[in-house]
């Protein structure tokens, strides 16, 4: 069993302890976690006020920024990592320098629930949220730039997606609803605690929300079909605060003893004599994980594409070769399966939808060529139902796959993968698939590319 610097046990999927567990100090209790940019280091903030930077790799202290008058809600690095804000639930935001721990400034805002905004531009502020209003505030001078109503009601936490326009939110229900920030609307539930929700924090790449409750558990989810993708259980003391590293790969959790800890995304053995894993893939073990890439099983899919990660060097040309049966689509057969639509045998009209239904985005610029010719009256509303499914929440499974093959290919991110990505993304009209890659690539243009 893998132990932390003390030679305490860790938990299941650990790979580090941050401090020690000191029972009934619940003044020390973390409240808040984020990681820097370069990801090697996290600050924390607690309920005695205190901020705290610590070294991922030696999983020591590095240094403390003052103290707040209370517990600190919210912490955040600007994305040059120079720079360290803190938030406190009695409305004081605190400005740091990161490297030296001095205060810069603050300002003070309204109690209630924090959220930094994550841009990378001047549109970067903080949201703070109490029953009835939503007040920003510019960063890092702390000038008030908007006041709305708030459309979320009684909150207990909330997270702004990568992009900022979507936030996930949860309340003292066990529910979390994903929304657009903006209007309010919401675009998705995202169901299985059975607690409150007390901490949410989006991957880098938005494909993933974790959340913590005192259900004990932490939970993954898969944001293109808003179901559980991996948990974690087992935590007695429950869960205050989570956070992603910036690459995906590791998890922080403040749990209620006082520590945090840092768990392995990949879901690698973390014992000390873990099982062997091979150094390469035999060429029969391919295929499999191309399957299960779009398996409905969520945890087998999710570490489908960890697998799929590992053996980068094997799998990214093997998935092209693999692509080329889904992207591009064949149109002619997609031609065929829309004269289908109109047939005279009810049969046929029947299974031409559901053919079009399983390709989905990937034809769904055929399918509004096709409405724009004249069509049967029966055919037009087929046509428009396709259309309403591939244009929904939910991908087809044929998007599915291929959406969950650029998650992939984002976190391989070898000069093949991003190849690949940058040909997914040239569709013309854009389609969904289109679009996501071209918002993966962009990501991946901001990385150094990954040696195989």
């Amino acid at each position: 069993m893998a132990t932390d610097q003390y030679g305490r046990p860790l938990p299941e999927g650990t790979v580090a302890r941050l401090g020690t567990v000191r029972a009934g100090r619940e003044g020390d209790r973390v409240s808040a976690v984020s990681f820097a940019p370069d990801g090697k280091t996290l600050a924390s903030g607690g309920e005695d006020g205190i901020v705290r930077l610590w070294d991922t790799t030696t999983s020591k202290e590095i240094r403390r920024f003052g103290e707040h008058p209370r517990k600190v809600g919210a912490v955040a690095f600007t994305p040059d990592g120079k720079t360290l804000l803190s938030g406190s639930h009695d409305g004081i935001v605190m400005v740091w320098e990161a490297a030296t721990g001095h205060e810069i400034s603050g300002f003070e805002a309204p109690a209630g629930v924090l959220a930094f905004h994550p841009a990378a531009d001047s549109k970067s502020f903080l949201a703070v949220l109490t029953d009835d209003t939503i007040r920003t505030y510019d960063l890092p001078n702390g000038t008030e730039i908007g006041q709305r109503a708030n459309p979320f009601g009684g909150l207990s936490a909330i997270a702004f997606s990568p992009e900022g326009a979507t936030v996930a939110t949860g309340s003292w229900e066990s529910m979390i609803r994903v929304c657009d920030f903006a209007s309010g609307a919401e675009i998705k539930q995202l169901q299985g605690h059975k607690r409150s929700l007390q901490s949410l924090a989006f991957s880098a790449d938005g494909r993933t929300v974790v959340s913590g409750s005192p259900d004990e558990t932490i939970r993954l989810w898969e944001l293109l079909i808003g179901k559980e993708r991996w948990q974690w259980g087992g935590h007695k003391e429950g869960i205050l605060a989570v956070a992603f590293s910036p690459d995906g790969k590791r998890l922080a959790a403040a749990v209620n003893d006082t520590t945090v800890l840092l768990y392995d995304v990949t879901c690698r053995p973390t014992t000390k004599t873990p099982t062997r894993v091979p150094a390469t893939l035999m060429p029969s073990q391919l295929e499999p994980l191309w399957k299960d890439l779009a398996s409905d099983e969520l945890p087998q899919a999710f570490l489908t594409i960890w697998n799929i990660v590992s053996f980068a060097k094997q799998m990214v040309p093997f998935l092209k070769t693999k692509l080329k049966t889904l992207v591009p689509i064949d149109k002619q057969r997609v031609a065929t399966i829309l004269a289908d639509v109109g047939h005279d045998q009810y049969g046929r009209r029947d299974k031409a939808v559901q053919d079009l239904e399983k390709i989905g985005a990937l034809g769904e610029p055929m399918v509004k060529k096709a409405l724009e010719n004249p069509v049967s009256m029966d055919a037009r509303r087929r046509l428009d139902k396709v259309l309403e499914k591939m244009q929904g929440p939910v991908p087809s499974p044929d998007t599915l796959h291929v959406l969950r093959c650029i998650e992939a290919l984002e976190l391989c991110n070898t000069a093949e993968a991003r190849q690949m990505v940058e040909a997914l993304g040239k569709e013309v009209p854009p389609t969904r698939v289109s679009l996501e890659a071209k918002a993966s690539l962009a990501r991946m243009m901001k990385r150094p590319v990954t040696a195989v």
